[in-house]
């Protein structure tokens, strides 16, 4: 009996031994999740992009569900993840189907989306939300605010196009008297037979106001004059928000604030179609900066720079910047006064002096300029230039020394939409310029030069770490013979900044002892393909070539000159570190070195 009992005693504590056991490798099972593999089927493209971003089954595939059940609940979540996405690209009649294998491992995922038919817009009408006083013209039925809704109508009704139109028209009923208007919550009729939707935006307008009196805050040397002089709008005016953020901006840009905020002032207090007040505050940025660089060009040697800036010279945003630049063989020592919104507002005065030593294989130069130009921007991408500057000095060249006394007529303009100065990686620019030139060079001399750059930068991803970019400059002397014009003056080809793998000034005509002469015409060309293969380095393969040539058009004594070669960047949150290596194609022996190489900062165009 007491045998029998202990037996049935251990097989008790066998059973929950085991029993528990069980219970802790479901336990650890379920502790590991489900396994999934998830295939989406139906979609490429944009729509494939934006089905795989919203998609829980893709994105949360570190975090396994872990149970059937909560794998079946997220894929019913995508579901109607992917619904919501059909619709904003306007597929309202899409479908979508599902299935899940649980008997393979991983468990097998396959979704399935047909799109259907893509659906337009067929209207787009704001709608007051309180009652509109019938005593002024109804802003949401204007002619301006139809315009932006208009060119919604009969497009694809994607939910991106919606919305910004949405924006615009609320944008302008801001610009027009109405600064607290804002879009409600928005209805949509989804019409299946005809393929289109309809929507009504609530918009509840706020109170019609006027520019009132404008009321600085934090300030300190710059001078309130200054600040009230650049203010866009009139009191009295009809209230316009966007000319609050076109006032922010270009106080941002002045580079003499660390903050500014531009604010309507009183919006619970205001009364329909009283005036109101705008509360600028500011807060001012150091005006000084102390700056050095440095350089290296195997046809330069070492080189550097060193300036010095006041951004605020006498309170209205004045900038005198003295500067050092040189390399082993050039030097210039420079001046310049910058008077911003002279006269007019977007108009610049820039008065100019430097002094400057060069002794090159071209010619050996000491000189002295003194200018002065006007700089007027007209819109958010043409500047154009206009100006006077007088020149002298003193050239040796064969061993001779000559002075030359000139007098120019500098005139520019240049268009630019290209995204950054030191960093480019898209958009593009194109400069122009022309400077009549009269003077004294062993007699009377009168002679232009032109010159005209275009810049091109096109990214071949959204992320830019792939950009192409080209440069061609082209440049004509007309007026005088090239021995008439001082060598100060001609053009040069040839270093880091113009075809790379050439000395300083090679590229062109040489004389008998093979020393660069310059000439009257320039054509120049760059391509390169710059590659980001990490966040902060960079590869660029690159090709140069360029000619100059006696005569005032490309020919005359020139031969056109190419190299090719890689680069190293190294991004920094200024800009690129650049070096350079390049090899002449067509090198001359005894007169171009095998390679050259150049350290820089900034992209060689």
């Amino acid at each position: 009996m007491i045998v029998q009992r202990f037996i049935k005693v251990a097989l008790c504590v066998a059973s929950l031994v085991i029993w528990q056991t069980s219970e802790t490798q479901a336990s650890d099972d379920a502790s590991m999740g489900v396994g999934y593999s998830v295939e989406i089927g139906g979609v490429e493209g944009r729509l494939e992009t934006l089905v795989r971003q919203s998609s829980q089954l893709v994105t949360l595939r570190d975090r396994l569900p872990t149970t059937p059940r909560a794998l079946n609940r997220r894929i019913n979540n995508d579901v109607s993840r992917f619904r919501a996405v059909l619709e904003s690209e306007g597929f309202y009649a899409g479908s979508i189907d599902s299935s899940t294998d649980f008997n393979s491992k991983p468990a097998q995922v396959r979704i399935q989306i047909e799109t259907g038919p893509r659906y337009s817009v067929a209207a787009l009408q704001p709608q007051p939300e309180e009652t509109f006083d019938q005593s002024k013209p109804n802003i949401l039925t204007g002619s301006s605010v139809n315009a932006l809704l208009a060119k919604i109508i009969g497009r694809p009704a994607r939910a991106e196009d919606v919305i910004s139109a949405e924006q615009s028209a609320i944008s302008e009923v801001q610009n027009s008297g109405y600064p607290f208007a804002q879009a409600g919550i928005r209805q949509v009729d989804v019409d299946h037979e005809a393929r289109q939707i309809s929507i009504t935006l609530p918009v509840r307008l706020g109170s019609y106001a006027l520019h009132g009196e404008t009321q600085f805050s934090g300030y300190e040397t710059v001078k309130e004059s200054y600040l009230q002089k650049l203010v866009p709008w009139e009191t009295g005016s009809e209230f316009s928000v966007g000319a609050l953020e076109d006032y922010r901006r270009s106080l941002v840009n002045s580079g003499l604030f660390t903050s500014v905020r531009v604010f309507p002032f009183g919006e619970e207090e205001h009364l329909e179609g009283a005036p109101l007040d705008v509360d600028v505050e500011i807060d001012e940025a150091a005006h000084r900066t102390i700056g050095a660089g440095a350089k290296y060009g195997r046809d330069r040697g070492f080189g550097g720079s060193v300036f010095w800036e006041h951004r605020n010279f006498f309170g209205e945003a004045e900038k005198l910047r003295l500067s050092l630049d040189g390399t082993e063989l050039d030097q210039t020592v420079s001046a310049e006064f910058r008077k911003p919104n002279f006269i007019s507002l977007n108009q610049t005065l820039i008065l100019g002096s430097e002094v400057k030593h060069a002794d090159t294989d071209a010619f050996r130069e000491w000189s002295g300029n003194l200018s002065a130009a006007l700089e007027r921007e007209l819109g958010a991408h043409w500047t154009v230039s206009a100006g006077t500057t007088f020149e002298v000095a003193s050239l040796t060249e064969d061993g001779f020394t000559r002075t030359s006394y000139l007098a120019g007529l500098p005139l520019s303009a240049i268009y630019d939409v290209s995204n950054d100065v030191l960093d480019p990686t898209n958009g593009w620019s194109v400069s122009a310029g022309v400077t009549p030139y009269a003077g004294s060079f062993d007699g009377s001399v009168f002679f232009a030069k032109s010159e005209v750059e275009g810049n091109v930068y096109v990214p071949f991803s959204d992320r830019e770490r792939i950009v192409f970019a080209a440069r061609l400059a082209l440049g004509s002397i007309a007026g005088s013979a090239t021995d008439q014009v001082p060598a100060n003056r001609r053009f040069y080809a040839g270093g880091g900044g113009s075809v790379r793998g050439f000395g300083y000034q090679l590229v062109g005509p040489l004389d008998g002892s093979d020393e660069p002469t310059g000439g009257r015409s320039l054509i120049e060309a760059s391509v390169e393909t710059r590659i980001k293969v990490g966040n902060s380095i960079g590869v660029v393969p690159f090709f140069d070539a360029g000619l100059v040539s006696l005569s005032s058009l490309p020919g005359d004594g020139g031969k056109i000159r190419t190299a090719a070669g890689i680069g190293a960047r190294y991004y920094t949150d200024v800009g690129p570190l650049r070096l350079d290596i390049a090899i002449p194609i067509n090198r001359r022996p005894g007169i171009d070195k095998s390679f050259q190489f150049y350290i820089s900062f900034g992209q060689a165009f």
